[in-house]
């Protein structure tokens, strides 16, 4: 994957969030209430700001990689 192909998937990206954001948010906090129930005492409450700012930057990245895999697909 080329550098063009990750700015295309970001620019996606940041139109799909738009274009879904009130769904995002529902899928959130199905997601945030589902891991309270799986895992009460669970990882989420032991991070640091910067262990989570870490956790997010990976789970983006992992997105501009499906991102730029989906406009891969014709």
């Amino acid at each position: 994957m080329n550098e063009p192909e990750i700015e295309a998937a970001f620019s996606w990206l940041e139109g799909f969030m738009a274009a879904y954001r009130s769904e995002l948010v529902a899928l959130a906090r199905g997601r945030y209430a589902l891991g309270v129930f799986r895992y009460p005492a669970g990882p989420l409450y032991s991070q640091t700001r910067d262990e989570l700012a870490g956790e997010i930057a990976e789970e983006l990245a992992d997105a501009l990689v499906y991102a730029a895999r989906r406009l891969d697909v014709t």
